[in-house]
């Protein structure tokens, strides 16, 4: 047999090849093929410590207060792991409270190459502050830090000790507690918990120093995203001083995406933001009230505006009429009380996603669907979406937008619904998610011919906005994909 014919082809490519292979391959298959020589092996490993994170399970008894058994063999299982390691990880995820190992992901060698970094906290978390406050500015390479609020995490305080000084980080999430000094050059991206009442703070700072920044230097920010308060307990109260709130967003003039998934955004709040942050591409507002059906004619203030979401308002309409947005090409609208006749004039629009408010009973207008041709995506969600009146009207404007390409159909029951459905040629990809389907869903080649495959997931960049802003998702434990009883790797992808 000749020799040459027992060398794998596969083997001989260049790395960087084999990683752009790689990045098609699940972990099963990636280990597999790991396993097939020892190039390959030394390939993966150090492909892994790019694509995967280091992820250690923060379920452990030292995140409840009072409970201060620690497991000693299980410390020293991942220390002992961490030592004799070959891979240094640029992503890491694990518990403040594990100190041994979290001392030994401070030490020099892995702070050279930290990437992302996400800390859970837990009933002790001050103990930790000051090394963390060391070790931030020693890390080169860090381009994402997460302070992540768990159960057991103490109520939110303003901690004096932690500073935050980082010469490459990009990526702030702060969901525990607001460092005394945030001093990041690079810094793009600030994710807060509604409950720190972040904003207000940061606009106390420039109204006490004429808007100069001694504290936390935010000016730069092009993304600011006020999360949902993770605990159902006792909130922190906020501070009553919308000025402060508003001097904030007064100097945030180089945002270009803004999400409010709490508290309630004001017709003043809202105002201000588009009289401040002209340089708008993406605004997400959960709740927003207002008082003058007009309200929204502010948004023509915001001319490269591409994305808008409203989740809910108060029981005053929203008209779109006096909104001037050409380049607005996605619109989120949940069970809002708004006037369908109002859109038609935002040709510009191609994505819409729209959750019915059962409550109005107000059919969209085959006017509508005539008028807004050019959408290529729809999302419609019939969770509150009862009336068979409107769930018919509803299905004839889907036979009228000729453009349709994308279709996702949310909390559709088959049974009830596909008796309703139009023929729609038109949709090349359907998506049906959370729908209660029947055993036979022939009814899916008869109405949709030209959709070669159902999907049952959302697209990513939907995802988020649209599921955070739920009311359940208040009550929903956080979801790390993968929760595991030791050191492991996770898919960060």
């Amino acid at each position: 047999m000749n020799s040459s014919c027992s060398v794998l082809p596969f083997d001989e490519l260049p790395t960087e090849i084999i990683w752009h292979i790689f990045a098609y391959l699940d972990l099963d298959t990636l280990k597999s093929v790991s396993l097939t020589s020892r190039r390959l092996e030394r390939i993966f490993s150090s492909y892994s410590c790019f694509r995967f994170t280091l992820f250690i399970d923060d379920s452990s008894r030292l995140n409840l207060p009072g409970d201060t058994y620690v497991s000693h063999g299980f410390m020293e299982s991942i220390a002992k792991t961490l030592r004799h390691s070959k891979r240094y990880y640029q992503k890491v995820h694990l518990p403040v409270q594990l100190y041994s190992v979290l001392s030994k992901e401070l030490e020099p060698n892995w702070l050279q190459q930290l990437v992302v970094l996400n800390l859970t906290m837990g009933h002790d978390l001050q103990n930790y502050i000051t090394q963390i406050t060391v070790a931030l500015p020693k890390m080169d390479y860090l381009q994402e830090l997460k302070f992540i609020k768990i159960r057991g995490t103490p109520s939110a305080e303003h901690f004096i000790e932690l500073k935050i000084e980082n010469g490459s980080l990009q990526r702030l999430v702060l969901e525990v507690m607001l460092p005394s000094v945030i001093n990041c050059p690079k810094l793009r991206k600030l994710d807060v918990g509604a409950q720190l009442d972040a904003d207000t703070q940061f606009g106390e700072q420039y109204a006490q120093y004429d808007g100069q920044e001694p504290y936390w230097k935010l000016k730069q920010l092009e993304e600011f995203r006020i999360t949902k308060h993770k605990s159902i307990g006792r909130r922190i109260l906020m501070q009553h001083s919308p000025e402060f709130k508003f001097k904030f967003y007064q100097h945030l003039t180089q945002l270009k995406k803004l999400h409010f998934y709490e508290p309630p955004v004001s017709e003043k709040f809202l105002q201000i933001i588009c009289e401040s942050c002209l340089h708008l591409e993406d605004l997400f507002i959960t709740f927003l009230q207002v008082i003058d059906s007009n309200s929204l004619c502010c948004l023509s203030n915001l001319p490269d505006l591409r994305r808008l979401g409203i989740w809910q308002n108060n029981t005053q309409e929203l008209s779109f009429a006096s909104v001037n947005a050409p380049k607005l090409e996605n619109l989120t609208l949940g069970p809002v009380n708004v006037v369908w006749e109002s859109l038609e004039q935002l040709q510009s629009v191609k994505s819409l996603c729209i959750r019915m408010n059962n409550f109005v009973n107000r059919p969209i207008p085959l006017s509508f669907a005539k008028r807004m041709k050019q959408l290529e995506f729809l999302w419609i969600d019939f969770f509150f979406f009862a009336n068979p009146k409107i769930q018919r009207k509803m299905f004839q404007v889907l036979e009228e937008l000729t453009h349709l390409k994308t279709l996702i159909l949310d909390h559709l029951v088959q049974r009830e619904h596909s008796p309703l459905i139009p023929p729609l040629p038109q949709v090349k990809r359907l998506i049906l998610y959370k729908c209660y389907l029947n055993r036979d869903s022939t009814f899916v080649a008869g109405r949709f011919p030209n959709v070669k495959q159902v999907e049952l997931k959302v697209p990513k960049c939907f995802t988020w906005d649209y599921e955070e802003s739920l009311y359940e998702e208040i009550f929903r434990l956080r979801n790390h994909s993968l929760v595991l009883p030791s050191t492991r790797c996770v898919d960060s992808d």
